[in-house]
């Protein structure tokens, strides 16, 4: 079997999974249809156990962008009420973490680097309720 260019096997690494996960969210919020969105859950679940290489900040903002979804999914009552979810799952300290991880790079990153770090910060920060 002939496999990709930089391809990590049948499975696929992190980033397949991570960008995968990110289009399946965007097929939920289109059609509300909820395997979508449960489907991206299980496929990041994989993704934070096998994660990025160290020196791939743009993967790391990817991944946190789509833990940031998926914690605004877990924070709509409707959505935990019909999706079967990571009953666990934190998404929002995930993206977190990754984010503050990866902090001292974005300063140093290029600028199209540094604006992918800038707009999963502020997707993180939009988490937050606004009393905060």
């Amino acid at each position: 079997m002939l496999l990709a260019q930089g391809s990590e096997g049948v499975g696929g690494g992190a980033s397949d999974q991570v960008r995968a996960a990110s289009a399946l969210i965007t097929a939920y919020e289109i059609t509300g249809r909820l395997p979508y969105s449960m489907l991206a859950e299980e496929l990041m679940q994989f993704a934070r156990q096998s994660p990025a290489a160290d020196s791939d900040l743009v993967l790391h903002c990817e991944t946190a962008r789509v833990l940031c979804r998926l914690a605004a999914l877990h924070d709509d009552a409707d959505y935990r009420g019909a999706a079967v979810i990571a009953v666990n799952a934190d998404y929002r300290s995930d993206a977190a973490r990754i984010l503050t991880a990866q902090a001292a790079r974005a300063l140093s990153a290029s600028p199209d680097e540094a604006a992918i770090y800038g707009l999963a910060l502020r997707e993180l920060i939009a988490l937050r309720p606004a009393a905060e």
